[in-house]
């Protein structure tokens, strides 16, 4: 039997909108009612509204080179078949493609219907690694006027979904239809027994059951904590010894001393404009000071790109890396390669689509420039970008051209630590086809003998969140190549912020439990800047906190908090410390002692004197 999971929602609306899957998910949910009780008055039969017929009955609404649908055979449930639906290219507004299915029979206003069908995905190239689609209820147009329309996602797992809402407006036989919204990034997604039933006015939206999402591991006394406790003190910290002494070597006892963490041995950033690290403005200045606050190291979103640089914005580049150089800010490159020609200049395409050896060249050109323009000024550069989902100059080059690609950029900016970005991980679920891809990709290149230095596992997540086991899992597979692996594009794009913050929580931490991860770094914080998802940023438009900023806020409170202690009689003290850098201060005789000092996983034995 293949593992399933059941999302039970119950929604009462009724909007008229046509609005592309982020835009909706607000909006949606706005109208969910939380209920876990079941049907306990149902004395009435409810009227099944759909065709004779089964998932076949839903057709795609135009005949498209964008879609394919057809019906399959499914092995090892209790449905035996499936529409599975194919977007092999993303059209220009979601609802270009959608399954419609009409409602065979009369439905009134206030009639309250209720929803069931199973999901899921078989391959998808939206950055969560999830299959997405939106479920609507809606009048045969024009104007379309809709009792429902819910964001669905689903993972490779059979997903069960259950919505109760209210009919919004009065519907003769086929003046009605129910949508499955498929017209998204390519993926293949299928669904299984649909139903749709009208328990007219024998049931309220709250006497059926309701929405239920989270994850395993989310309890506050779940057994994972105890590991990832254990397993941060054996590979993030180490005891520290430090004896204080005056100038003749003589102990200095009973000196009480503070140790104040300047920098965890972990990346901790986000991605920013360089334009908010360059300029003055209200809005940059808080971007700064929260920067500042919460961070120790960046990456620039999108300026560095192939498609967004140009010589003439590096002044403000330098400007941002020089903000960065002095708040001791190390800067992430961010991507020499992005191997598609939709992420390209659309001049590359027009002028060498049909020239390989150009291709070549421009590739080798764009590396060599934009290494050598930026190198020893970035400490870390993302070689190549997503080569799951953007492979249109790997197919036409060979995949040996990425291996030539690390080679070039290690020539152009030999300081600098090399990564494969992947997107889809570690989001999708544990056997997911790109958690392959990307293995057999990196140990391609180690092979060849190029230098490869980090895995970059983007980690935009959305409803589908892997628990905390999960993640150890595949983390413990990518381990095995010897590189470490970086949280390079972190946020989680759901709408129940409570949700999201103890995600927050629990992710760090599980990545922080794990050796083999370097550090994390938050794809964009700021609502503002965030605007294609801003559900997925921490701080409002405003700057005030959502709970997931209060729970970063805090857990890398803790993760710093300043050790406070006392030297013996031999003017000694010993303590278990973070590997990192650390601000050591004592008074001593009336006089301030200030050391810089570092813990590593080494030991950590020293002797201060006090002059």
């Amino acid at each position: 039997m293949i593992p399933s999971m059941t999302f039970e929602f119950g929604v009462t609306m009724n909007r008229s909108c046509n609005k592309i899957f982020r835009q909706t998910i607000k909006l949606c949910l706005m109208g969910v009612l939380l209920f876990s009780h079941g049907i306990t008055n149902a004395a009435d039969e409810p009227i099944n509204m759909l065709p004779a017929g089964g998932v076949g009955q839903f057709r795609l609404n135009q005949p498209s080179d964008k879609a394919s649908v057809h019906v399959v055979s499914v092995q090892g449930q209790s449905f035996k078949q499936a529409i599975r639906a194919t977007t092999i290219t993303q059209p220009a507004k979601a609802y270009h493609l959608q399954l419609i299915c009409p409602i065979a029979k009369p439905v009134k206003q206030g009639d309250v219907l209720y929803a069931s069908f199973w999901m899921r995905s078989l391959r998808s190239e939206d950055e969560t690694g999830d299959g997405v689609s939106l479920l609507l209820f809606e009048k045969v147009g024009p104007q379309w006027n809709r009792s429902i329309q819910l964001p669905l996602t689903a993972n490779k797992d059979w997903r069960q979904f259950r919505v109760a809402f209210v009919c919004g407006d009065d519907y003769a036989a086929g003046k009605a239809q129910m949508i499955l919204r498929i017209g998204y990034k390519p993926q293949v997604v299928e669904f299984a027994e649909i139903k749709l039933l009208n328990y007219r006015d024998t049931q309220t939206v709250e006497d059926l059951p309701g929405m239920k999402i989270t994850y395993d591991g989310r309890e506050p006394d779940a057994p994972w904590r105890d590991v990832a406790a254990k397993r941060i003190d054996q590979h993030r910290k180490s005891d520290l010894t430090v004896t204080l002494t005056d100038s003749q070597g003589k102990a200095l006892s009973n000196v009480p001393v503070t140790l104040e963490v300047s920098r965890l041995a972990f990346d901790l950033g986000t991605a920013v404009k360089a334009r908010d690290l360059a300029r003055d403005s209200e809005n940059s200045l808080k971007m700064q000071a929260k920067i500042k606050e919460l961070f120790n190291c960046v990456v620039l979103e999108n300026d560095l790109k192939w498609k967004a640089y140009k010589p003439a914005n590096k002044p403000l580049i330098d400007k941002a890396l020089a903000w960065c150089d002095a708040n001791n800010l190390p800067i992430r490159g961010h991507t020499m390669v992005w191997p598609s020609w939709r992420t390209n200049p659309k001049t590359l395409k027009q002028q060498l689509a049909n020239d390989p050896a150009g291709l070549e060249k421009a590739i080798t050109d764009r590396i060599q420039s934009i290494g050598s323009t930026f190198a020893g000024r970035l400490y870390e550069w993302d070689v190549i970008n997503e080569p799951n989902n953007h492979h249109d100059f790997i197919d036409i080059l060979g995949v040996d051209a990425m291996t030539r690609w690390f080679e070039l950029a290690y020539a152009a900016a030999p300081d600098a630590k090399l990564y494969l970005n992947e997107t889809g991980v570690p989001v999708s679920a544990p056997g997911a086809a790109v958690y392959d891809g990307l293995y057999e990709h990196i140990h391609r290149i180690q092979s060849a003998g190029a230098p490869i230095h980090g895995i970059g596992m983007q980690g935009h997540v959305g409803w589908s969140m892997n628990s905390p086991q999960q993640l150890w899992q595949i983390f413990d597979r990518f381990a095995t190549l010897g590189l470490p692996i970086k949280i390079t594009e972190f946020d989680i794009g759901v709408t129940d912020e409570q949700l999201a913050a103890d995600y927050y929580r629990d992710f760090y931490t599980a990545c922080f439990a794990h050796p083999s991860v370097n550090g994390i770094l938050i794809w964009g914080i700021w609502e503002k800047d965030k605007s294609y998802k801003p559900e997925a940023a921490i701080y409002r438009n405003d700057w005030t906190p959502k709970p997931s900023a209060t729970a970063l806020e805090t857990l890398l409170g803790q993760w710093r908090k300043p050790i406070t202690v006392q030297t013996d009689a031999r003017g000694q003290f010993t303590v278990r410390a973070f590997h990192g850098d650390y601000k050591l201060t004592a008074t001593v005789h009336n006089q301030l002692l200030k050391r810089a000092i570092t813990v590593t996983n080494k030991p950590n034995e020293l002797t201060i004197e006090s002059n």
